[in-house]
């Protein structure tokens, strides 16, 4: 099938009521995996996953008939189940009819809509048809280096002398440089805007213990100073100890859209993500990408997550913050709606206490209440 006839298609199968036991193969055959291939699926002769309605293809998919109202935690739960770690399925999808959760996990990208929409979100699945989506870079060109660009700049200084500096030779010199700063755009505020704490965020005696969400190394450093968009905005302050990886990168953005219903948030409006990528990379296409309200963003906290389960910390984060989530449907870059789901009206410190809060486990014992703007003790409502 062409890209079109797998929408329409696709469309067509959404349209007629759920099927648990058949719908994924009608899936797969829209997005022109082999008959053969199919039915050994269907058998169960290349279906490596082991309980009923799920579905797991090596390399490709590993799919589950989810709970009612429970798909986004059935891919976390997914992500984490051993045999996803043995066959490395690229994207993983739950659905329990209504609803539709899913992981892109080579492209480090989230998808949530409802099941009668899935074909909106059509092209989320194109790569289990072989077909990928980039952006095409000059094989030539003498600006690439290691696929980054690499432009050759006219720099001026203050002393009225100039420069030719590499664009990335620039970006190291600015973060070895307490006191460095860019301006990316005329109204990001004042230019020497106080640092952020730099205060270390640690569970008790060092270690974040959270059941099922945190090993017990688990923990942040401290949070980025310079949270800049660019190279070296993602960069731990310290050296990492023996036994110590960064696992992915919590990011804090809020949006730089024209959009007068989106700008008059600003200030209050966050969006709380991850990435298993660097920074810079998750957001340099953010002005195209509906997960960012199609615009640019400016990074106001990132952390380098150590030794922790970002997949979950996002999930507990939003599923705390779901009474604050910005409530909006904006068009995607190919006319089709899109309900972002990663964007909280929220006080700047309230999120970052809840950080400190879900990593000792205290969260478990709290709720944010979106009326007062506050997180407040679950014990003390009881008491009250």
């Amino acid at each position: 099938m062409n890209i079109a006839e797998i929408e329409s298609s696709l469309k067509d199968l959404v349209e007629t009521p759920f099927d648990a036991g058949t719908f994924i193969f009608h899936f797969l055959e829209i997005y022109d995996a082999p008959k053969a291939t199919v039915t050994k699926l269907r058998q169960g002769t290349t279906n490596h996953a082991k309980e009923p309605g799920e579905l797991l293809w090596k390399n490709k998919l590993f799919f589950r008939v989810a709970e009612k109202g429970q798909a986004a935690m059935s891919v976390d739960a997914m992500a984490d189940d051993p045999l996803a770690k043995k066959h490395a399925p690229r994207i993983f999808l739950a659905t329990d009819g209504e609803e539709v959760y899913c992981r892109d996990v080579k492209a480090d990208q989230t998808c949530d809509t409802s099941f009668d929409k899935l074909n909106d979100i059509f092209d989320f699945f194109l790569p289990l048809a072989g077909i990928e989506r980039y952006e095409g870079v000059a094989e030539n060109d003498p600006h690439i280096r290691n696929g980054k660009r690499n432009a050759r700049l006219r720099l001026i200084f203050e002393n009225g002398t100039e420069g030719k500096n590499l664009l990335r030779s620039l970006a190291t010199e600015l973060y070895k440089d307490p006191s460095g700063r860019r301006l990316s755009e005329p109204n990001a505020g004042p230019l020497f805007d106080p640092a952020p704490t730099t205060a270390t965020v640690v569970g008790p005696n060092g270690h974040g213990k959270v059941t099922t969400l945190i090993d017990e190394n688990a923990r942040f450093p401290h949070p980025n100073p310079l949270p800049q968009a660019g190279e070296g905005a993602n960069e731990s302050l310290r050296e990492l100890q023996v036994n110590e990886r960064i696992t992915g990168c919590i990011y804090i953005v809020r949006s730089l859209s024209p959009s007068p219903e989106i700008a008059k948030l600003d200030g209050q409006l966050f969006k709380i993500g991850f990435t298993t990528a660097s920074f810079e990379d998750r957001i340099r296409g953010a002005k195209d990408d509906p997960t960012f309200l199609m615009a640019p963003v400016y990074p106001v906290r990132t952390y380098d997550a150590i030794n922790l389960n970002a997949n979950k910390f996002e999930s507990l984060m939003h599923r705390f913050f779901a009474d604050a989530r910005l409530d909006i449907e904006i068009m995607d870059r190919f006319g089709k709606p899109f309900r972002p789901r990663e964007w909280f009206l929220l006080p700047l410190p309230v999120i970052e206490a809840a950080i400190v809060m879900l990593l000792d486990g205290t969260i478990l014992r709290h709720r944010y209440d979106a009326v007062a703007c506050e997180i407040v003790s679950v014990q003390a409502q009881w008491l009250g």
